[in-house]
């Protein structure tokens, strides 16, 4: 293993943990799960679904292009984490647009102050990255894209966590 797996390892791992404290973070109540009455769980078990085929149909897509040897212009630690926040993101846009995004015991002021602070963060490390050429190497986003992927995910929970706000308000 060489370093930068070893290091890709580290932050997977710290990742987890910080996950599983960022749950009880989020949480008033201080426990792990987070609650959801039933309507909720019904349309949080469509997101889920939805995600997965359209995970399933990106799969598929990335397999004909493979077929075709068609090179993509990324690394595939970049294409894999790409699949991850897509899948993400419609489970979130999803559950979000429908009301089920916030559990009943969620402080969403808590939440906020996180996503704006991991938004931050990944937004200066990726304009690091860029400035010091490090984005892209040879016409293919590098590793560091992994960030801008991260702010972008977050940037798109937080557009659609405001929508629901301004219909409401109309």
């Amino acid at each position: 293993m060489n370093a930068k797996s070893a290091g890709v390892l580290v932050g997977i791992v710290i990742g987890l943990i910080v996950s599983f404290f960022a749950i009880k973070f989020f949480n008033r109540d201080g426990k792990i799960r987070t609650e959801y009455d039933e309507m909720q769980e019904i349309i949080r078990g469509k997101a889920y679904r939805i995600a997965f085929f359209t995970l399933v149909i990106a799969l598929a897509i990335l397999l004909v292009l493979d077929i075709m040897e068609v090179a993509l212009p990324m690394t595939n630690s970049v294409l894999y984490f790409g699949l991850i926040v897509i899948g993400i993101a419609v489970q979130a846009g999803y559950s979000i647009l429908n009301g089920a995004y916030f559990g009943l015991n969620n402080n969403k002021a808590k939440f906020w102050g996180v996503m704006i602070t991991v938004t931050v963060i990944n937004l200066l490390v990726s304009i690091m990255a860029i400035v010091s050429g490090r984005m892209v190497v040879d016409g293919k986003l590098q590793d560091p894209c992994i960030n801008l992927l991260c702010a972008a995910l977050c940037g798109v929970i937080a557009i659609f966590s405001v929508i629901p706000k301004k219909a409401d308000e109309e």
